[in-house]
């Protein structure tokens, strides 16, 4: 392939972050999946009882009351020149050391990256602020982290799956 049809067919990175809102659900979950858990394990018989047949259906109510609760966040990593905007925009402070250990403003710049890599939902700047507002600290992370791994982990090669290679040797000589 020629330089220019390369050009032409370049994509950014993209991944994708599921957080459920309502995380009393989650809390709600874990609670009744432990419990089923423990039943199954201390049973004497193979047959699931009445008791872990109500457990079980509480908790797939829950999954799907969690799933309607869930948001998907889709982000896009930038191309060098905004990257190097957001941290120009997001300069380190002198007086902290992670500043400048980091090279940027470790107060401003997770929460600039997530805005500028997040491509969906697509949030006006009212709505956006509402969303980063409601989440846990643990759930901007995730975010934060997404973002942050775009754009400044090793972008991957060519992609190789040993699996499939050991299935069908030499397949990857054409």
């Amino acid at each position: 392939m020629s330089i220019d049809s390369l050009l032409a067919a370049a994509k950014l990175p993209e991944t994708t972050v599921r957080l459920c809102l309502r995380s009393d659900l989650q809390s709600e979950w874990e609670t009744l999946d432990r419990e089923l858990s423990a039943h199954q394990a201390a049973g004497e018989t193979l047959a699931p009882s009445d008791a872990d047949m109500e457990l079980a259906r509480r908790i797939k109510a829950l999954e799907a009351e969690m799933t309607e609760s869930t948001v998907e966040v889709r982000f896009r990593a930038l191309t060098r020149k905004p990257w190097l905007k957001l941290v120009a925009d997001n300069a380190p402070r002198k007086d902290r050391p992670a500043d400048q250990i980091m090279g940027f403003n470790t107060d401003s710049m997770f929460e600039a990256l997530v805005r500028e890599s997040m491509v969906s939902p697509e949030l006006d700047g009212g709505q956006l602020d509402a969303f980063l507002d409601v989440l846990t600290s643990k759930q901007f992370d995730l975010l934060a982290d997404a973002a942050w791994n775009l754009n400044r982990k090793d972008a991957d090669g060519p992609v190789f799956s040993q699996a499939a290679s050991r299935l069908m040797p030499g397949s990857d000589e054409k």
